[in-house]
């Protein structure tokens, strides 16, 4: 494997171990500001509550045992980081199968379905946009559920000066792999970067920052 799919599997088998951590959660966590649901997102994880809840309520009344039953988890943030990440790794395994396995029949579970993806990595490595957009998603997810479970991650300063305002104001979060640019008024020149359709700050892939600067100074 080259490094940046061992990056991939490293972030993809944490993810995998987050999640059981999430399954675990029974109580309310308290997690560092700066990323928190939206109300948009705490509504949705309301609705899903209560459609889980009366679900299992009219399962119990008819004599069913919920499927896999256990305590609800007392913090609807794991809940809904648990049921956000198991979506989205759906699509992250079809997206994988349609480019370099089409012939294999979707994977049941969520872990299964990431034990598909990291067992195709080698296959991933040889197309650099698949392989950009699993580590992108592995990081995002990874970085999710570690801040559901109350871990905030490791943030880097760097000493470098940020190409695009000149502020020495760059950051490396070490666990979603990138570099990004932490002053507010920093916008990105290149009209075609994907950073403008999702209205955030430029990010570098911090394997792809550091070749860049590689032997030069701040």
């Amino acid at each position: 494997m080259t490094d940046r799919t061992d990056q991939a599997y490293t972030a993809l088998s944490d993810l995998r171990s987050l999640l059981a951590d999430l399954r675990e959660v029974t109580h309310p966590i308290h997690r560092p500001t700066g990323w928190g649901p939206t109300p948009d997102t705490i509504a949705a994880a309301g609705r899903l509550h209560a459609l889980e809840r009366n679900e299992a309520m009219a399962g119990l009344r008819n004599g069913i045992k919920p499927l896999g039953a256990s305590p609800a988890p007392g913090d609807i943030t794991v809940m809904q980081t648990r049921h956000d990440i198991d979506t989205d790794i759906v699509d992250l395994e079809e997206a994988v199968r349609e480019r370099v396995a089409p012939q294999l029949r979707p994977a049941a579970t969520t872990n299964r379905r990431i034990g598909t993806i990291i067992k195709l990595l080698p296959k991933i490595g040889a197309l650099e946009d698949l392989l950009d957009h699993v580590l992108t998603e592995a990081y995002r997810m990874r970085a999710k559920a570690r801040w559901a479970l109350g871990d905030s991650g490791e943030v880097r300063k760097l000493t470098a000066r940020c190409p695009h305002c000149g502020a020495k104001s760059l950051r490396e979060l070490a666990d979603r792999g990138v570099v990004t640019c932490s002053n507010v008024g920093c916008r990105c020149m290149d009209p075609t970067c994907g950073c403008h359709e999702q209205d955030r700050r430029h990010q570098w892939h911090a394997t792809q920052w550091h070749t860049l600067t590689e032997g030069v100074s701040a």
